[in-house]
């Protein structure tokens, strides 16, 4: 499963006001019930950098 939230551009400290909301069903536990969240870098230009997970 993979959601995403929506890109800010222009600004170097970026805010996201938004809440993601996950609803796992107990059979859903392959990886050990973990969530995993990745940050990047959007470039017009070029590709996007990865930043941290």
């Amino acid at each position: 499963m993979s959601l995403f939230h929506q890109i800010i551009k222009k600004t170097r400290f970026p805010h996201w006001d938004e809440t993601l909301e996950l609803c796992l069903d107990e059979g859903d536990d392959d990886e050990g019930g973990s969530v995993m969240v990745e940050v990047w870098d959007w470039d017009m230009v070029g590709k996007n950098d990865f930043l941290g997970k």
